[in-house]
């Protein structure tokens, strides 16, 4: 089994398409192909410390391919790389226990960072696995381990100056709901937070609001055994795990 980078723009259509029929139907599939492709990256030596020097685009997409021995296509994962300026002031909700009581606010990325690394000034960038999928009767024999580790040693062939952030957002249960933005809205005006059971009981959301969806366990298993934290939720609610990676010799 071999995880490759796509070269060839209309091939990556065609894996886009793959990946995002497993999230996506009709329109919403379209938009997630023409969106991809927009920012699509082909296979070429890009540094962190050129996001941050503004020489390439804040987002750039790159599309993968798992394929089997005989070169038959079995999953595919698409990786956004961001320059940390464009990401780390995206809106995340912080969910913690205050005196027993679970809380919730609205913070940023970067300040979720901060609270891990001291040197969240000197990031340079950030890699996310945004969406990956293994054909069915592949799962459980490794293709998804595969491609999350190839998902990290790319991140770090990436941190050549300066620390580098990696991501991936685990589905959330309610995804496809707008209930992640009607609590962002409750919480505006809150700095310091306000009780999960509060804000459930005020916007009519069940009490499993903030579950994983039961597909997304797998995500779950890769990040926590690659050494990534939970931070938070993003506005679908899926929990977002991350990960700084630093230069080799630091």
């Amino acid at each position: 089994m071999e995880i490759l980078r796509i070269g060839d723009r209309a091939e990556a259509a065609d894996v886009a398409r793959e990946i995002g029929s497993a999230f996506f139907e009709m329109d919403r599939l379209d938009r997630f192909v023409t969106h991809s492709l927009a920012d699509l990256s082909l296979p070429v030596d890009v540094r962190c410390d050129r996001l941050r020097e503004g020489t390439l685009p804040a987002r750039e997409v790159s599309i993968w391919s798992a394929v089997d021995g005989r070169g038959a296509r079995i999953g595919g994962m698409t990786l956004h790389r961001y320059r940390w300026e464009r990401l780390r002031e995206q809106r995340y909700l912080e969910r913690w226990m205050q005196g027993g009581v679970p809380m919730l606010r609205v913070t940023t990325i970067g300040e979720l960072i901060a609270a891990r690394c001291a040197e969240v000034d000197a990031i340079a960038g950030a890699v996310e696995l945004a969406y990956y999928v293994v054909e069915e009767r592949h799962r459980g024999h490794g293709v998804g381990r595969a491609m999350f580790d190839e998902f990290v040693r790319d991140g770090m062939a990436r941190a050549k100056g300066d620390p580098t952030v990696l991501l991936t957002i685990v589905l959330g249960r309610y995804a496809r709901f707008a209930h992640g933005h009607v609590l962002m809205d409750a919480l505006d005006g809150h700095p310091d937070g306000r009780p999960v059971s509060e804000l459930i009981a005020e916007i009519g959301g069940p009490d499993d609001l903030f579950g994983s969806d039961p597909g997304a366990e797998a995500t779950v298993h890769l990040a926590s055994s690659s050494g990534f934290e939970p931070l938070g939720y993003s506005k679908s609610l899926g929990q977002v795990w991350a990960k700084v990676v630093y230069p080799a010799g630091r």
